[in-house]
């Protein structure tokens, strides 16, 4: 594979492109570091120019390089899969032998600022290869940033603050429906975050801090009913936690210490009669058991354990 501009591989995975119904062409997801000011010089490969971070440099001058440029097939030199040309800070990419544009994006000398809008709507991969658009400044995603699916219906939609997402996300299945609201700060995960069902119910809800989940955290069925309820420290289970089954009954119950089972533990049955009740300690049985009328005895439990202390 040629070398590719790692800055912009965040941008848009291989995907095919549908030439006509029945041939696909393969797109490779790079994009030439371009400085305003086309020239008529020759088409460079990108793959002769030197790069020196993430600038694309001239092989003789050793300076940021401007003009057209391409990436041929990895498979086939003689094919072109990417053209470039810079026109007063505006990068146009084309498919060989074809006039949809596959990637708009501004670059100052050699590097990505302004504005980005990334066409490959027919060339979705798993769920990846989808149309964006968004800004850059510096060489970092900053401002407004959309995705979309491939019928255009908005997918997601964020801020960037210099180069990381910052702030409310929110994500949305095809027919407009909510899918998700996360909040983050400076890149991490903080604040509530919530993800929904496609009929509109919710799915779970947490809080995070710096990147951690944090605090309450709680589950539900489709049909609205409480399915689990948790609590973490910085990433970890710790407290009681509650399950339910889908008519809204307590399936089991237990406490968390330091992501381990760690206290009373209780399971019930179809009817609400206690199924199984014992305690465990960081994760293992001890003291007394009751399963299913029977009774099992483990190692004694810490003093004060099996009361839940």
């Amino acid at each position: 594979m040629p070398r590719l501009f790692s800055i912009l591989i965040e941008l848009w995975p291989s995907a095919e492109w549908k030439q006509s119904q029945a041939v696909h062409r393969t797109l490779l997801f790079t994009l030439a570091v371009i400085t305003v000011g086309c020239t008529n010089s020759e088409p460079r490969n990108l793959d002769d120019l030197p790069k020196q971070g993430s600038q694309y440099l001239d092989p003789v001058t050793l300076r940021p390089y401007s003009g057209p440029a391409y990436l041929p097939f990895s498979s086939d030199e003689r094919r072109i899969a990417l053209r470039v040309n810079a026109r007063d800070g505006s990068v146009q990419a084309f498919l060989s032998d074809d006039v949809q544009v596959a990637l708009r994006v501004n670059l100052r000398d050699g590097i990505l600022d302004g504005d980005f809008e990334d066409y490959d709507p027919e060339g979705v991969e798993e769920g990846l290869g989808i149309y964006r658009m968004g800004h850059y400044r510096d060489g970092h995603r900053e401002g407004r940033y959309e995705n979309f699916y491939p019928s255009g219906v908005l997918r997601g939609q964020g801020t960037y603050r210099n180069g990381e997402i910052d702030d409310l996300y929110e994500s949305y299945f095809e027919d407009g429906r909510l899918r998700s609201r996360i909040h983050h700060e400076d890149g991490n995960l903080q604040g509530p975050y919530e993800s929904y069902y496609e009929n509109g119910q919710l799915q779970f809800k947490a809080t995070y801090v710096a990147g951690e989940q944090d605090g309450p955290y709680e589950s539900y069925y489709e049909n609205g009913s409480l399915r689990d309820r948790f609590t973490y420290s910085e990433g970890v289970l710790n407290g009681p936690a509650e399950h339910y089954d889908e008519n809204g009954k307590l399936d089991s119950r237990e406490i968390h210490k330091n992501g381990r089972l760690h206290g009373p533990y209780e399971s019930y049955d179809e009817n609400g009669d206690v199924r199984s009740k014992g305690t465990l300690n960081a994760g293992r049985r001890c003291g007394v058991w009751r399963e299913d009328n029977e009774t099992k005895n483990y190692r004694p439990c810490p003093p004060g354990l099996e009361d839940g202390n």
